[in-house]
């Protein structure tokens, strides 16, 4: 049960990286292009 418990913790921890990474991302994409215009 322990074992699952962090594995699942440490899979919604990556995702919440990965959402925040992708966020950032987005957000220098339309910054750059609002700049460039």
């Amino acid at each position: 049960m322990t074992n699952s418990m962090s594995t699942r913790r440490r899979y919604s921890v990556l995702a919440v990286l990965t959402a925040a990474s992708w966020a950032t991302v987005a957000v220098a994409a339309q910054l750059v292009l609002h700049l460039a215009r």
